[in-house]
């Protein structure tokens, strides 16, 4: 069910998305093939869908939809964030390989996680309750099973499977990370929906209060 403030925080996430990438291609001294004003008009357009999806799906009256809506909202927010910790840890510290980079990435991931987890908790699912250590580490372990899972698609496809007749590899590179990232994205919400937060099959006090 609509919430809300469900049209607030997916303009919220992607504001916050948008400024985020471009700290990102700012201090990583990227190029990119639009100027400042096309990236802004893009990213109304992309906040003006969100909300009509949003919307859409919330008259559909099919509450799993919109909690996958909502975590896709999320979940790009959230990579966004951990790249923007890499990248700034990297910069900031003029170091780019060996365990100190892992470390990095160590530390981006546990950061992202946390804040995924109390956005997905309190947002996606609309949960009312407490949280528990156990939940949180039912989330993280879940988590981490998901970016596996990405990793070891992405490379089994990339090394071990032939790109289509007329697929140049580095095309084949991106198709293999587009499917890395859908396959991650339903194993991750099912398990979340059905495990970590199966008590959003039934319909929470946010849920029959924010209609």
């Amino acid at each position: 069910m609509l919430h809300r403030n469900d049209h607030v925080v997916i303009s919220l996430l992607g504001v916050v998305s948008a400024i985020l990438a471009a700290g990102i291609v700012i201090l990583s001294n990227a190029w990119l093939p639009i100027s400042a004003v096309e990236g802004m008009a893009a990213l109304v357009v992309f906040i003006i869908l969100e909300n009509i999806a949003v919307y859409i799906v919330a008259r559909l009256s099919i509450p799993i939809l919109l909690r996958a809506l909502r975590f896709a909202a999320t979940g790009l927010f959230n990579t966004v964030f951990d790249t923007g910790i890499v990248v700034a840890l990297v910069v900031f510290s003029g170091i780019y390989t060996g365990w100190p980079f892992a470390f990095f990435n160590l530390l981006s991931f546990g950061a992202s996680t946390i804040v995924s987890y109390f956005i997905n908790r309190t947002w996606s699912f609309s949960i009312d309750y407490a949280p528990t250590p156990r939940e949180f580490a039912h989330f993280f372990v879940i988590t981490a099973s998901s970016m596996v899972l990405h990793m070891t698609l992405v490379y089994v496809l990339v090394s071990y499977v032939s790109p289509p007749a007329g697929i140049a590899t580095i095309q084949w590179v991106a198709i293999a990370k587009v499917i890395g990232v859908f396959v991650s994205f339903v194993w991750n919400f099912m398990w979340l929906q059905f495990v970590v937060f199966r008590h959003t099959l039934v319909p929470s006090s946010a849920d029959r209060d924010n209609t």
